[in-house]
C-alpha cells in the first residue's frame, strides 16, 4: 500500500515537472518573431567554428561571398542564403537560464558549434528530445529553434563552393578550345572563337548560331559536385587546355579538360578547383573534329 502511495507521488510529481516544462518552453510564444532584428543584407562575414575542425570563413565583397578559409573559391549563394535564413526565422520558444542552471544540460556548453555573423555569435546545442528542437545559444538567451542549419556547419568547406565555373555576371568575350570527335580530345591545337561587334566568329566553319551555342554552354555550365586540389595534385594532373576571357579581364582563365568514364572533369587552375560535370556534356561545350573541318 506505502509502495503504491509513493509511485502515486512520483507519477503526479512527474506530470507537474512536465507540464511546467510544457508550458514554459515548449508552447510557441507568438510574442517571440526572431532571434535578432539584425538583416540579412547588413552580414558580411560568417565564421563557422567546429570542434577539432578547420573553421570556414566566408566573406561578402562586392561581386558576391567567397570562401577565404581553408580554401579559396566562390560561394554558393543558395548555401549562404540559408545560414542567413537563421536571422529571419522564429523561435520555437526562449529560455532565460537560471544562475543555478548549467548550460551544458542543453549541450551548449562546452561549445562545439556555432556560427558568427558579423559580431553575433550563436551556439548551436543539442536537440530537444520532446519536440525535437535545437537549442541555440544567443546572448546568454536558449532559443528553441526548427532547425535545418546544423547538417551544412558540419559539411566540409568544399561544399560552400559554387557550382557553377564561371561568375555569371561576367559574360565571356573570347574562348580557345580543342575539337574533339566521339573517341575524346584530338589535339592541343587549339580553336579560337572571338565576338566583334555583338557577333560570334571562328577559324570553323560554323554558323554563328552554333557558335553562340558553345559559347554559352561555357557561360552557364554547373557543375555536379565540385573538389579542391592540392598543390601536388595539381602540378600531377595532365589535360586539354582551354582558355576563356571575360569582361574586364585582360588576362584569361586558365583550365585543363578530361574526359574519362567517370564524366568530364574541368580543372580551374588558378583557383585549384576540379569541377565534375556529366560526360555528355561535352557534346555542348566544345566543336566536333568533323563539323570544323
Amino acid at each position: 500500500m506505502k509502495t503504491s502511495y509513493i509511485s502515486n507521488i512520483v507519477l503526479v510529481l512527474f506530470i507537474i515537472i512536465l507540464f511546467w516544462y510544457s508550458d514554459s518552453f515548449l508552447t510557441p510564444d507568438l510574442s517571440v518573431n526572431t532571434i535578432t532584428d539584425t538583416q540579412t543584407s547588413q552580414i558580411k562575414h560568417i565564421t563557422i567554428k567546429r570542434e577539432n575542425r578547420d573553421n570556414i570563413e566566408l566573406q561578402k565583397s562586392s561581386t558576391g561571398w567567397h570562401i577565404d578559409h581553408p580554401i579559396q573559391a566562390e560561394a554558393n549563394n543558395t548555401r549562404i542564403n540559408l545560414l542567413l535564413s537563421l536571422l529571419t526565422s522564429t523561435p520555437y520558444n526562449q529560455l532565460r537560464l537560471p544562475a543555478s542552471e548549467s548550460l551544458a544540460q542543453f549541450g551548449l556548453d562546452p561549445v562545439k558549434l556555432s556560427i558568427q555573423l558579423n559580431d553575433q555569435v550563436f551556439v548551436f546545442g543539442d536537440t530537444d528530445p520532446i519536440s525535437k528542437h535545437r537549442y541555440i545559444l544567443y546572448h546568454q538567451i536558449i532559443y528553441l529553434i526548427s532547425d535545418n542549419i546544423t547538417p551544412m556547419l558540419n559539411a566540409n568547406a568544399a561544399s560552400f563552393i559554387n557550382n557553377r565555373l564561371l561568375p555569371i555576371a561576367k559574360n565571356i568575350n573570347k574562348i580557345q578550345l580543342p575539337n574533339i570527335n566521339e573517341e575524346g580530345f584530338i589535339s592541343n591545337e587549339l580553336l579560337t572563337l572571338s565576338l566583334a561587334d555583338g557577333v560570334w566568329q571562328s577559324d570553323s566553319e560554323q554558323t554563328t548560331d552554333k557558335l553562340k551555342f558553345i559559347v554559352d554552354s561555357w557561360q552557364h555550365a554547373y557543375a555536379i559536385q565540385v573538389q579542391p586540389l592540392t598543390d601536388t595534385e595539381l602540378n600531377n594532373i595532365t589535360g586539354y587546355p582551354v582558355n576563356i576571357w571575360q569582361e574586364h579581364k585582360s588576362d584569361p582563365s586558365k583550365f585543363l579538360v578530361q574526359i574519362n568514364d567517370k564524366g568530364l572533369f574541368i580543372i580551374h587552375l588558378t583557383n585549384k578547383l576540379k569541377y565534375q560535370f556529366p560526360a555528355a556534356l561535352k557534346n555542348q561545350l566544345f566543336i566536333h573534329y568533323s563539323e570544323s573541318e
